[in-house]
């Protein structure tokens, strides 16, 4: 499915911009797609998807294809499905009333009376839902997005366009949303995109005819689910184009508390300039991805990291663990190693400071030597998208604990 020429583009994984998603090759019969340069993630895979793919993928409320449709795709006929489902709420409406039950008494323009009758009224019962729907983003915290996560935002939008602050709205512990919130107070925010979504999302209502067609208008049930199909499409337009997170909207009021002095590392950090050295190894440089995830109401974050390299982009060192808050800024790191290495880390949180220092070191079986002995490492917020991470180590040929590794980490999401 090629796209229209809304620019820029937006990455549908993490909604950083850019101005294309694909290049074209041999007059464009070859496409080759991009990836994000923020995430690393293809910027956009339903370019190559045929439309039956990406509508079966609307059906299932793919939080992706939705983005697709509405950040990426001009979709200028969003209009006309909004028209369509206006006609088939009301003719299902109809129906339901007098439209298909009648007897030979019943005199049809008086039929044809009732169905303009219906139609009436779906439209201002449409009407009021779209202004109840596009009023209820005004009561969005008005806190601009980051520049480089623009989810909710009109697909129209060009880089002249002023960005406003980098501020996000915070959830309990600090902890931010994965996708930024917009501002309806700086233009950022765009109500025709919500709009579309809404228009979009009325697909649902096909089914009800479907529904009429084969004469199941009475069952309840298959009624039942096809109302919850345009509930659930419609609640998954208005976050992709508000930019909510449903799982972070409903963690709300969950979290632990005891996570509140860490709750700032929640979210995915990408470094690009990573450098490592040691006395016994060479100098070398590294490309980073680090993710703090919550775990549901525990008082624990799910913790991975993942280096490659800068050129050849193939996987270097990967590790994996948790990072537990015992009370009191006190903080347990237990983390495994691909080289065969898991160590228990313990330390403290101080303001935006997180220092660890490894408490108990286990070593797989086989695992080459020289081996690691101590190992420290400190995590320091510059800024509300700005990590720094700086880790020594000291090992059986250098028993100092020695500088290793430093990385400037942005969030992303």
């Amino acid at each position: 499915m090629r796209m229209g020429p809304p620019s820029p583009y937006f990455c549908i994984q993490c909604g950083h911009p850019a101005p294309q998603v694909y290049k074209t090759y041999a007059n464009g019969n070859l496409v080759k797609l991009l990836p994000c340069k923020s995430c690393g993630e293809l910027m956009d895979k339903y370019v190559e998807y045929d439309n039956i793919i990406i509508a079966l993928n609307l059906i299932l409320l793919n939080p992706m294809a939705y983005r697709h449709v509405l950040l990426n795709h001009a979709f200028e006929g969003f209009w006309k499905l909004g028209v369509v489902s206006l006609f088939v709420e009301a003719y299902c409406f109809w129906c339901s009333k007098k439209g298909v039950e009648h007897d030979d008494a019943t005199d049809f323009y008086e039929l044809e009376i009732n169905f303009y009758t219906a139609l009436l009224r779906t439209f201002f019962a449409t009407v009021l839902f779209h202004a109840a729907v596009l009023g209820s983003c005004l009561l969005l915290p008005k806190t601009g997005g980051d520049e480089n996560n623009v989810f909710g935002f009109g697909p129209r939008q060009t880089n002249s366009m002023k960005r406003g602050s980098n501020k996000r709205r915070s959830l309990p512990g600090n902890v931010s949303p994965s996708t930024s919130f917009p501002s309806s107070g700086n233009l950022q925010f765009s109500y025709l995109t919500v709009w579309k979504g809404l228009c979009l999302s009325g697909f649902a209502e096909m089914f009800k005819l479907v529904a009429l067609i084969w004469s199941y208008a009475n069952d309840y049930e298959r009624i039942f689910l096809v109302e919850c199909l345009f509930v659930l499409s419609n609640t998954q337009c208005y976050f992709v184009t508000t930019g909510i997170s449903q799982v972070k909207a409903m963690m709300e009021g969950e979290i632990n508390p005891m996570l509140k002095s860490i709750g700032w590392l929640v979210g995915r950090w990408v470094s690009k300039d990573g450098v490592g050295y040691f006395p016994t190894i060479k100098d070398f440089r590294y490309h980073d991805i680090m993710e703090f995830r919550l775990c549901g109401a525990q008082p624990l974050l799910a913790y991975t990291a993942s280096s490659s390299h800068p050129e050849k982009g193939n996987p270097m060192h990967l590790e994996s663990g948790f990072l537990r808050a015992r009370g009191n800024g006190d903080l347990s790191l237990m983390v495994a190693h691909n080289f065969g290495l898991s160590s228990l880390e313990e330390g403290t949180v101080n303001d935006k400071v997180i220092e660890v220092v490894s408490s108990n070191i286990g070593r797989m079986t086989g695992s080459k030597d020289p081996s690691v002995t101590e190992m420290k490492r400190v995590w320091t917020l510059v800024d509300e998208n700005t990590l720094t991470c700086k880790m020594w180590m000291a090992t059986s040929t250098n028993t100092e604990l020695t500088e290793h590794l430093f990385a400037t980490y942005t969030k992303t999401g």
